[in-house]
C-alpha cells in the first residue's frame, strides 16, 4: 500500500507542477504576443473574437455581429448583418442599383483597411461618375468560405437585401469540402482560448508546410491541381453550388458576375493555375453568366508589389484597387444597366 501511496503522491505532485507550468505558460505567451504574432496566429484571433458556429451545417461558421478586432495590421469591424461593412438597410432605398459581393477573407479585404478593399473602391468609383440611381455595394464575404457556403449564404441572408447584382469573388481553394466548425467540445473551447495551442499548433503548420513541399514536387501547386480533379467531391459540391447561384439568380432577375481571382504564387507570366479559370467559365458561358479572369490585369506586375506581407499571400491595397479598377471598368461597358447610369 505504501508504494502505492508513495507512486499516487508522485503521480499527483507531477500533475500539479505540469498545469502550474502550462499556466505560467499561457500567461507568458498572452503577454508576449506581439513579440511573435504572425498570419497564423492571427488568422486564429480572426476566428476566435469574430466567428461563431452557423446552425446550417453547410454554412459551418459566421460572423459575430457587431463584433471588432484588430487584426494583422487594421480594424475589421463587423455591422449588424454580419457583414464587415458600413451598415445597410434591408429595403433597397428607391433609385438604388444594389450590388452584393460573395466571398472568401480575400473578398472581406483580410489585411487591407475597410475604405482600400475592392467593394467599397468599386462603390465609391460607381456613385461618383452616376448620374441618376445611387449604387451600393454590399461585402458579405468571410474568411475560410468556399461557393458551397456562399451559396447558403445567398439563400439565407443575401436575397433578403434583393440585389440587382450578385458578384462572385471565387478563389482557387473554393472547391476544398466544408470544415465543421464546433464550439461545445472541451478539445475545441481549449483551442479557442488557449495561446499555449496557437503558439504551438503555428509551429506544427509550418513544420508540415515544409514537410509536404519536400514530400511532393509540387507542393501547394499540387495540392490546387487536385482540388479540380473531376472526381473529387469538393469540385462536385463547388459546381452545383455555384449553378445553384446562378440559378437563384435568374429566378430573381439578378445579374450574376463572377470574378476569378487569382493564386498569388509563384509568377503570374507562367501562371500555373490556368484550370482554375477554365472550369469556372466552362459553367458560367453555358449560363450566359460573364466570367472575368483576374490573373491578366496582375501580369504586369510582381507578387511581391501585390500582397500584405511575405508570409501573407492576400491582396494589398494596389491588388484590391486593379481589382476594383477592372470591375468598374467591365460593369460600366457590358452591363447595360450600370452602363446607361454612368456619365459618359
Amino acid at each position: 500500500m505504501s508504494k502505492n501511496n508513495g507512486f499516487l503522491k508522485n503521480l499527483a505532485v507531477l500533475i500539479i507542477i505540469l498545469f502550474v507550468f502550462v499556466i505560467i505558460l499561457e500567461v507568458i505567451l498572452r503577454i508576449s504576443y506581439p513579440l511573435y504574432a504572425n498570419y497564423n496566429t492571427e488568422m486564429w484571433r480572426y476566428s476566435v473574437l469574430l466567428k461563431r458556429a452557423s446552425n446550417n451545417p453547410n454554412i459551418s461558421h459566421e460572423h459575430i455581429p457587431n463584433k471588432e478586432a484588430f487584426l494583422y495590421g487594421v480594424n475589421i469591424k463587423i455591422n449588424s448583418q454580419g457583414f464587415r461593412d458600413k451598415e445597410y438597410s434591408l429595403e433597397k432605398p428607391k433609385e438604388t442599383y444594389r450590388i452584393m459581393v460573395l466571398g472568401d477573407s480575400f473578398t472581406l479585404g483580410w489585411g487591407v483597411p475597410i475604405e482600400d478593399v475592392y467593394s467599397e473602391v468599386l462603390e465609391k468609383k460607381l456613385n461618383e461618375n452616376r448620374k441618376g440611381e445611387k449604387f451600393e455595394v454590399i461585402n458579405t464575404a468571410l474568411g475560410n468560405y468556399n461557393t458551397q457556403m456562399e451559396y447558403e449564404m445567398l439563400k439565407e441572408k443575401v436575397l433578403q437585401f434583393k440585389p440587382d447584382m450578385i458578384i462572385v469573388g471565387y478563389y482557387p481553394n473554393d472547391p476544398e469540402l466544408t470544415k465543421k466548425f464546433s464550439e461545445k467540445s472541451l478539445a475545441t473551447i481549449y483551442k479557442r482560448n488557449s495561446y499555449n495551442y496557437a503558439f504551438f499548433w503555428d509551429r506544427i503548420v509550418n513544420i508540415k508546410t515544409k514537410f509536404a513541399a519536400r514530400k511532393s514536387n509540387n507542393g501547394y501547386t499540387g495540392y490546387v491541381h487536385e482540388l479540380y480533379k473531376e472526381d473529387f467531391e469538393g469540385r462536385k459540391l463547388m459546381e452545383s453550388s455555384l449553378n445553384g447561384i446562378i440559378d437563384l439568380a435568374k429566378k430573381n432577375n439578378i445579374t450574376v458576375v463572377v470574378i476569378v481571382l487569382p493564386q498569388f504564387f509563384g509568377d503570374f507570366k507562367n501562371y500555373e493555375f490556368t484550370e482554375v479559370f477554365q472550369t469556372v467559365n466552362s459553367i458560367t458561358s453555358k449560363r450566359g453568366v460573364l466570367s472575368i479572369d483576374m490573373v491578366q490585369y496582375f501580369k504586369g506586375y510582381e507578387i511581391k508589389e501585390l500582397i500584405i506581407s511575405f508570409e501573407d499571400a492576400h491582396p494589398n491595397k494596389l491588388g484590391h484597387r486593379i481589382i476594383a479598377d477592372v470591375l468598374y471598368d467591365t460593369l460600366t461597358s457590358r452591363i447595360p444597366e450600370i452602363k446607361k447610369n454612368i456619365k459618359a
